[in-house]
């Protein structure tokens, strides 16, 4: 009975911590996000997700993603923002989002 607990706790720690994450990821956080009622509940949804980004890379999608919402509803000074913080991340894109090189972001 001790051999079994000994592999099962094995196995749990194998899938809670060196098993990766995929919660944080732009990709997933995303597709989360486009399932909200109204673009300002994307929008507050993928803020409280940043925190929890996996990579910078994920991080700067999702500030990409946010302005691009803020640029549609209106909202320049915050949009602005957004992508001066992505564009300040010295990353690339995450995977499964859009590309946007560091030039555009300044220049949106």
């Amino acid at each position: 009975m001790k051999n079994l607990k000994e592999k099962l706790c094995s196995v749990v720690f194998t899938l809670l911590v060196l098993v990766p994450s995929f919660a944080g990821t732009a990709l997933s956080v995303y597709k989360e996000a486009v399932k909200e009622d109204t673009a300002q509940d994307s929008v507050a949804y993928v803020q409280k997700q940043l925190a929890k980004a996996d990579t910078p890379a994920d991080r700067r999608s999702l500030l990409f993603f946010i302005g691009t919402l803020q640029e549609q509803l209106g909202l320049y000074d915050d949009a602005s923002l957004s992508y001066a913080q992505a564009a300040g991340i010295a990353a690339g894109d995450a995977a499964g989002m859009q590309k946007v090189s560091s030039e555009q972001l300044v220049l949106n």
